[in-house]
């Protein structure tokens, strides 16, 4: 009837329209949703119970998720795990008023100012604490055993036994956008990379975008300038000139202001943003922008957590969707470069581009890889060499 008056009809995510009714936040017999796997709570019925059986009905654990962030939402680097907190509590129907609860400015240097900042959560009736930044994990780790009612979940590499590690893949995203500067950077075979700290999840991006860059272009080069900080306008800033200046007029960058974006605009440079989509910051030059999607992550955490089911030494290393580019700028990159890009990304999620396979060398021509062999996730993770066409590594 509605489609007929032209009007929009109503329409659910799910057949079963799960969340609708609420019978979903059940537990029976401990088990969330009930003891058939697969199976929402109201396809559950007492033929499937013995006679005489004592069924236990239980409302799911509520969640209330704290965030211990690095900055603030100034910086891209935490606004990107904000909006992902956010959309992860939205998904799952939390009220972002009152369950997710965010500390921010908390220094990776400053333990004292941690702890505070966990208890405050914790005192505030937080279940489970996210720590965004990897700096934290030692100490959250410590704090697990004195507050093991509560599930930590820490940005990091699959290091401790009692906390939760989430990790992306973001070598993937990076691959492809060194594979489309390589691509708009007709006639050079120089490109750029602004970077912050040395660190593993910094190298990464720097090798990624630097071999995405070589697959367009065999003879690409990426020389890298260094901020170390994660976070200064001015020198970001003034790193993007640098390069700029020496005649490079494509750039990746792994930094959390809009400063190389803008830098780049006004001197006629393009560049890939980086945490966020940076396009509205810089329109005339951010050709795209690796966006980290953190929050199918943090909403399998908190949902195992309302259910349950959280293992504390569950290990996220996720990739595909999660390490993504964000839309082109239509005015910027061409119908056809984006469709290689696009088939780029198709080829790495089926297989077909293996980022780190052999025969793979580092900046002093070792080889790290063999022809016919891949690097393992370990290695990947720790990331403690720099590729042969990267210039300026530490």
């Amino acid at each position: 009837d509605l489609v007929h008056k032209g009007e929009e009809p109503v329409a659910f995510d799910h057949d079963c329209r799960e969340g609708i009714c609420g019978m979903c936040s059940l537990h029976i017999d401990g088990h969330a949703h009930g003891p058939s796997q697969a199976v929402t709570t109201c396809q559950i019925y007492m033929r499937q119970f013995k006679d005489g059986a004592t069924i236990t009905v239980e409302a799911a654990t509520e969640v209330k998720a704290g965030f211990i962030f690095l900055h603030d939402e100034n910086s891209t680097y935490d606004l990107n795990f904000l909006n992902a907190a956010k959309e992860a509590c939205e998904n799952m129907g939390i009220d972002t008023e009152t369950n997710l609860l965010t500390m921010e400015e908390i220094s990776e240097e400053d333990p004292a100012l941690i702890e505070s900042a966990v208890e405050e959560l914790v005192d505030s009736g937080a279940n489970v604490i996210f720590g965004c930044s990897t700096g934290y994990a030692g100490l959250l780790a410590e704090l697990q055993e004195e507050f093991p009612e509560v599930v930590f979940a820490q940005y990091n590499n699959d290091v401790y036994e009692n906390i939760v590690e989430f990790q992306i893949r973001g070598y993937e995203g990076m691959f492809q956008a060194g594979y489309l500067c390589a691509l708009m950077n007709e006639g050079s075979n120089e490109l750029g990379f602004e970077a912050s700290m040395d660190d593993a999840s910094v190298r990464t991006a720097i090798n990624a975008f630097a071999l995405g860059a070589k697959y367009a272009n065999p003879e690409a080069t990426v020389q890298v300038v260094w901020a170390d900080s994660w976070y200064d306008l001015d020198i970001e800033a003034n790193n993007a000139k640098t390069l700029i200046d020496s005649g490079i007029k494509y750039m990746g960058m792994e930094a959390s202001s809009p400063a190389v974006p803008q830098t780049c605009e006004a001197n006629g440079a393009f560049c890939v943003g980086y945490n966020v989509d940076m396009e509205e910051s810089a329109p005339g030059a951010v050709m795209t922008s690796f966006v980290w999607n953190w929050t199918p992550v943090f909403q399998d955490i908190m949902q195992k957590t309302a259910d349950g089911t959280i293992s504390i030494d569950a290990d996220y290393y996720e990739g595909g969707e999660c390490s993504a580019l964000a839309d082109f700028n239509d005015e910027l990159v061409p119908e056809e470069i984006q469709a290689k890009v696009l088939e780029v990304k198709e080829k790495i999620a089926n297989g077909e581009i293996v980022v780190y396979a052999g025969e793979l060398k580092d900046d002093e021509g070792n080889v790290l890889v063999a022809e016919g062999e891949v690097m393992a996730d370990a290695d990947i993770l720790a990331q403690d060499f720099f590729v042969e066409n990267v210039k300026g590594g530490k």
